[in-house]
């Protein structure tokens, strides 16, 4: 049965692999790729604000934090706070004109971190996420 979930992980591995080789020769669909990470990821965490926002408030963005600041730091690309902020600015946009404003500054933001991500991604040697992480 072990022997089974590895041979099924090294499959997995694999086709990540080549998936990510093939996004590291076509930066422009590797930005596409990761915005739409991004926004996925905003449009959960307005999920979670809209359910709940005391919820949100009390457990998430701690989990966020302390996400952001023990497991992001070694990663190339980071998705934690943007997302949480994406959530935010999707909820207030729900409750007032005014949250266009917090969703714009949103946009901007997660295009200027996807583009900076994926240029300083694309300069170093691909040893891995952790392993080039500075």
């Amino acid at each position: 049965m072990i022997a089974t979930f590895t041979n099924i992980k090294s499959q997995f591995d694999s086709t990540c692999e080549r998936g990510g080789s093939f996004l590291d020769h076509n930066p422009n669909l590797y930005k596409t790729a990761l915005l739409v990470s991004h926004i996925s990821r905003a449009i959960m965490m307005y999920t979670a604000f809209s359910l709940s926002p005391i919820f949100a408030c009390t457990i998430l963005v701690p989990i966020s934090l302390l996400y952001r600041v023990s497991v992001e730091r070694f990663c190339c690309f980071r998705f934690t706070m943007p997302s949480l902020f994406g959530g935010i600015a999707l909820y207030l946009v729900e409750k007032s004109m005014l949250g266009y404003i917090p969703l714009t500054a949103y946009s901007i933001l997660a295009c200027s971190i996807v583009n900076n991500d994926i240029n300083t991604y694309m300069a170093r040697p691909k040893n891995g996420c952790c392993a080039t992480s500075s």
